[in-house]
């Protein structure tokens, strides 16, 4: 099968400074799912650890991405070290590079890439200090390096130089989320009953939750995500779609409702002060906190590069300035904002400078940004500058010309750039074309440095 040539240019039209980001009308999604390897659909946890790999926390196992393959962790039964639940519900990474897993029925796990293996931490009712339950939602950790523990059964802090949990006992209710802002001070959300905000030097709380009669009240006590951006104010999404922002001076909570009858299920700031926010079946939105206006992109049924899935679930950006956005049931999406500029390349029969065949195999951008491509009718070299197309048909009765047949396959060394069909190997130097060979193994050579090649 040959791949479509959609070719991604980086455009003016969307530079963007950290002030004042310019927000594209439309946005072009990647998607990982289930066909690429991902262990299931539904993502609820992604984050990235120190070595750039990215983890995916799905409702089937554990996934580390490294830009190219996806490999899978899952529990199994009949080893001790391996995951404790393939639902994972929430990850963070630690300053040693380790993996910590919020896991619905295994507890709370310690991934360790250095030996490879799971570490459980799970609830012994004979322990009065293991953790309190083994149905884990949330994790955030300290500037002291405690970690705090959203469980079934309320809060707990866990120390990691002694392995032993501290409990909070709450009112009870459907726990969710917990964040940790500039003071210290735990902010976690109980869906049923509102937010709560907790203070670990005096162990006193306050519980802010809707009031009917006060406007100021937060919009509903169904909370679905709480969110504190870099200027430490705090945000709370709810089912009823309203997004809520907490007055530290006042005490009450500004309302926007963003998505009547859609939950606001995910919020996250980015790294150019874009406001991102995940809702249930109205898509994904950037939020402007100046003007309250909120732009969203949605799931377009003929647009495959559209939002994969209008349910998301979580939103993440790595050091790289890429988006992550896990969906209920369509995988991952990524995005890259800054590069939305999208050329559809096709041939022309009218056009000597267009591609020469659609069905393009391979393709390889060498040191010069000159994209080559292994087409089923030869070599194409185009020049994103002219946005050009310079062809090297296969010619069966020129010796120095490409050979027919067989499967392209394309090699780049500095300025060289190598051809090969099954039927032996031709080199382009100096944008000139020649046969080396006509053997299925070879030597390429270039000024006086030999290349091996075996087809």
């Amino acid at each position: 099968m040959g791949l479509l040539l959609l070719i991604c240019i980086a455009s003016g039209a969307y530079a963007q400074n950290s002030d004042s980001p310019t927000i594209p009308q439309v946005l072009k999604f990647r998607h990982l799912t289930i066909e690429d390897g991902l262990s299931h659909n539904m993502v609820w946890s992604i984050t990235q650890d120190k070595h750039g790999f990215m983890w995916f926390g799905t409702v089937g196992g554990l996934n580390r991405y490294d830009g190219y393959n996806l490999i899978s962790y899952r529990s199994d039964l009949a080893k001790k070290n391996s995951l404790g639940s393939n639902f994972v519900q929430h990850g963070i990474t630690d300053g040693e590079g380790r993996l910590w897993l919020a896991l619905n029925g295994g507890g709370v796990n310690l991934y360790d890439p250095a030996i490879g293996q799971f570490t459980h931490y799970k609830h012994d009712p004979e322990v009065t200090n293991s953790i309190s339950s083994n149905t884990v939602y949330s994790l955030v950790f300290d500037a002291s390096g405690q970690l705090w523990i959203l469980t079934l059964q309320g809060l707990d802090r866990f120390d990691p130089q002694t392995g032993r949990f501290k409990h909070y006992s709450f009112a009870g209710g459907k726990w969710g989320h917990v964040r940790i802002d500039s003071s210290g001070k735990l902010w976690f959300s109980i869906s049923d009953k509102g937010v709560i905000r907790f203070d670990p030097e005096t162990e006193e709380h306050k519980l802010f939750s809707h009031d009917a009669n006060n406007e100021n009240s937060l919009s509903d006590n169904r909370i679905q995500q709480i969110y504190i951006d870099r200027s430490d104010t705090l945000w709370v999404g709810t089912a009823n779609g309203y997004l809520n922002k907490y007055n530290s001076e006042s005490g009450g909570f500004t309302r926007y409702l963003l998505a009547a009858g859609k939950s606001i299920d995910a919020i996250f700031e980015d790294s150019r002060n874009r406001f991102w926010i995940g809702t249930k079946g109205n898509g994904i939105g950037i939020f402007d906190r100046e003007t309250a206006q909120t732009i969203y992109y949605k799931n377009d049924p003929v647009d495959p590069y559209s939002l994969s899935n209008n349910r998301i679930i979580t939103i993440f950006e790595d050091t790289s300035g890429l988006i992550w956005v896990g969906t209920q049931n369509a995988g991952v999406d990524i995005l890259n904002i800054d590069d939305q500029k999208f050329y559809h390349f096709k041939h022309d029969p009218d056009n000597s400078n267009s591609l020469d065949n659609n069905k393009v195999w391979e393709l390889y951008s060498d040191s010069q940004g000159i994209l080559w491509l292994g087409l089923n009718t030869g070599l194409d070299r185009f020049d994103p500058k002219t946005r050009q197309f310079k062809h090297y048909p296969m010619e069966a009765d020129n010796p120095d010309g490409l050979s027919s047949g067989g499967m392209p396959v394309l090699w780049l060394r500095t300025s060289m750039a190598a051809f090969g069909w099954g039927y032996g190997v031709a080199v382009s130097t100096d944008w000139t074309m020649r046969v080396e060979n006509s053997n299925t193994t070879g030597m390429i050579r270039m000024k006086n440095t030999a290349f091996p090649v075996i087809m």
